[in-house]
């Protein structure tokens, strides 16, 4: 089947169903005619594409609608953004980053030089309202220190004990040094 035979049906489509010729109302036959005869169109598939790309619960949300027009998609988008309250979002954005900065202020104890150095770093950053620009180039930092951080220094205390990879205080305490005198 032609492209010109699926718009005249649905033309004929809308007459028949007594519809107006409006754009959405098109839209729709002509996606219906399309799909009777397994012609695959990109513009009939927005809904089923755009909604692959929200989050899990606003596609479980979206299946309780019979959502079928570009339109009736938006309307539902805008409903769901003006239910979403921005004071939970700030909420949660600033409880995020007193967490980080708490996590920055133990790594800068963690007796470490590197990490304390970039930590402290970190915490400066974090009390002046930081830009996406900044905070992604203080991700790298981290990745840099994670991807180059060697604790090989540590087996040189294997002679004096257990090493413990997971609890640096339990291998210096379980150190056993000969006495000297």
């Amino acid at each position: 089947m032609t492209l010109k035979s699926i718009i005249k049906k649905s033309i004929k489509r809308l007459e028949l169903e007594g519809n107006l010729l409006t754009p959405d109302a098109y839209a729709a036959a002509f996606c219906k005619e399309a799909a009777k005869v397994k012609m695959h169109v990109e513009d009939c598939n927005h809904i089923e594409k755009f909604s692959a790309t929200l989050n899990k619960e606003f596609q479980k949300d979206l299946q309780h609608y019979r959502i079928t027009t570009t339109s009736e998609f938006i309307r539902f988008l805008i409903s769901k953004l003006n239910r979403t309250k921005s004071s939970t979002c700030a909420n949660a954005l600033e409880s995020q980053m007193l967490l980080s900065r708490r996590i920055l202020e133990a790594i800068a104890l963690l007796h470490n030089k590197r990490a304390s150095e970039i930590s402290k770093r970190n915490v400066e950053l974090l009390n002046i309202n930081p830009t996406p620009v900044q905070i992604d180039q203080y991700s790298q930092l981290w990745m840099n220190f994670t991807n180059t951080y060697d604790d090989a220094f540590l087996r040189e205390l294997q002679s004096f004990g257990d090493i413990f990879e997971d609890d640096l205080y339990k291998t210096i305490t379980h150190l056993k040094f000969e006495n000297s005198e």
